[in-house]
């Protein structure tokens, strides 16, 4: 679940860089600790130290976390800091593991798992491109095998299933109406409920999503297949960007629904979800 480096055996500098280690995540005051001790530049160190300082929280705040500094930036804003290779691998956190919420049901796709993922890439303040690890690699696959056999071969993506021992469940009893409320991505555990509930021939559902556009209406198809089959009693979906001067949210959506919605809670022990 994690990747860790292998001993005793060589392992390409890519390898390690690419896949063992954070090189993205914002740079921790104990890691500012470190970098100052090899600074050698007394103003520098005497910069990093106040950065590192517990009780430093506005500095912190505003110089680092409000910026996303990485540990290699702040290398480069502070060039008298001098680290080994092996130094800095050291000084680097494992590369961590991407949870998502499964977007399917076992009861309808046994054999396979569906996930919803959004790619994230953007510029921080600082003018460097952050780009998403794992959301980025999917986009991208899949891989071709280079010591396949047969031609067309790809590379197969590892992953696992956990259980978080999360209460965010269904219902045990089908026949209980569900409201289910996720904007964007938060839609995909939704999506599980909904096509386990069409296979159980459950209660009504009432699924609120929202959106920027039209374009970014995700799994907009399988939500009308829901609708036309039952599944969903009210699909609401809000388009915040899609009318000049005017913004339409979720919440505006349960307003609007509000005495359905409350009817739902209150005299029919409906569950909701907020995702």
């Amino acid at each position: 679940r994690h990747m860790v480096c292998p001993l005793d055996v060589p392992v390409l500098l890519r390898i390690i860089l690419s896949r063992l280690i954070e090189l993205q995540h914002t740079v921790t005051r104990a890691q500012l600790q470190v970098l100052a001790e090899f600074a050698q530049c007394p103003p520098e160190k005497t910069k990093l130290m106040a950065l590192a300082q517990a009780g430093g929280e506005d500095l912190y705040t505003q110089e680092v976390l409000a910026k996303h500094l990485t540990v290699v930036e702040v290398l480069q804003k502070f060039p008298s800091v001098k680290l080994s290779l092996g130094a800095f691998i050291g000084l680097m956190p494992r590369m961590q593991p991407r949870y998502y919420s499964i977007a399917s049901s076992a009861l309808e796709q046994p054999d396979k798992v569906s996930v919803c993922v959004a790619r994230v890439k953007g510029k921080t303040d600082t003018g460097r491109e952050h780009v998403g690890v794992c959301s980025n690699y999917l986009q991208t696959v899949p891989f071709p095998d280079p010591v396949a056999k047969n031609e067309g071969d790809t590379l197969p993506v590892y992953c696992f299933v956990k259980d978080t021992g999360s209460s965010f469940r269904l219902p045990k009893d089908p026949s209980v109406p569900v409201i289910l409320i996720g904007p964007g991505t938060g839609v995909a555990p939704f999506l599980g409920f909904l096509q386990e509930r069409r296979q159980q021939k459950a209660g009504p559902s009432m699924l609120f999503f929202g959106c920027r556009g039209a374009a970014d209406h995700l799994y907009k198809e399988e939500m009308e297949k829901f609708k036309e089959s039952g599944v969903i009693e009210d699909l609401e979906v809000a388009y915040s960007r899609e009318q000049p001067g005017k913004k339409v949210y979720v919440q505006d959506l349960l307003a609007a629904k509000g005495t359905k919605v409350w009817e739902w809670l209150g005299k029919r022990g409906a569950h909701g979800f907020v995702c």
